[in-house]
């Protein structure tokens, strides 16, 4: 798995990042997709209020971008369930 480029795409909210941060400790070039805080501004009218509880931030293994949008997420306690994302955003997204 040495060349291969690994991309991770979940539910934007604290759990989708907590696991985005503990699948870094074991393979550190996953690439987050469309996790940050300008695609959940830009669907925030998607975004549904996050009935979880708050978890503690996973501050290492995610990027600032990541920080950014984990404490953007909280402060709306907000998530943003990756489907609810349009197809052809995700579709430019990956193949990019």
């Amino acid at each position: 798995m040495k060349h291969t480029c690994i991309r991770y795409l979940s539910d934007l909210d604290q759990h989708g990042l907590a696991i985005l941060a503990r699948l870094r400790g074991w393979l550190p070039g996953v690439q987050s997709v469309l996790m940050d805080r300008p695609v959940a501004e830009r669907f925030a009218h998607l975004a549904i209020a996050d009935p979880t509880r708050e978890i503690p931030c996973p501050a290492e293994g995610l990027t600032e971008s990541e920080l950014a949008l984990w404490d953007y997420l909280r402060s709306g306690r907000l998530r943003l369930e990756q489907e609810r994302i349009p197809i052809a955003i995700l579709n430019e997204a990956f193949a990019s």
